[in-house]
């Protein structure tokens, strides 16, 4: 797909520096997502907090579609902060990459760790708020049933 299709990427000042670090010791260590990363912060608009509001970035609530399924809401977080699939979604994962600086309503193509090309829309972004913690926060692990005596 053409540069030009893509939509434009706008990341914070003050994580910018942060996520291009990671990105390039993510590269060193051959992680398969950090070149699509540091393609993505390559090509962004760097922006005052002001400005990106609603853009996803790091500790955002972020609500997207991935193809045609359903909307799924997470924390967008950095790989150090990232433990539940089901809470968050990290900056270094396949659709992190390709949702960071992306708007409302903003389309992303990006290929999945076994190379299959998917789309992510980006349905709504938010600031974290306590709410979304004290939803999301730490909760008991599942009961693992009966156990063996």
């Amino acid at each position: 797909m053409p540069q030009s299709l893509f939509p434009v990427v706008q990341i914070e000042r003050e994580d910018h520096l942060r996520l291009k670090e990671l990105a390039r010791t993510a590269e060193r260590e051959g992680h398969p997502t950090a070149p699509f990363l540091l393609s993505e912060i390559r090509r962004a608009k760097i922006f005052d907090n002001a400005l990106v509001e609603e853009t996803v970035g790091l500790n955002k609530q972020v609500s997207f579609r991935i193809d045609f399924g359903p909307t799924r809401r997470r924390l967008f977080v950095l790989p150090d902060h990232y433990s539940n699939s089901e809470l968050e979604v990290s900056v270094l994962s396949p659709v992190g990459a390709a949702m960071l600086g992306l708007r409302k309503g903003d389309r992303m193509p990006y290929r999945d760790i076994f190379g299959a090309l998917h789309f992510v829309t980006i349905m709504d972004v938010e600031p974290l708020t306590p709410n979304f913690i004290a939803s999301t926060g730490p909760q008991d692990p599942p009961d693992p049933g009966p156990q063996a005596a």
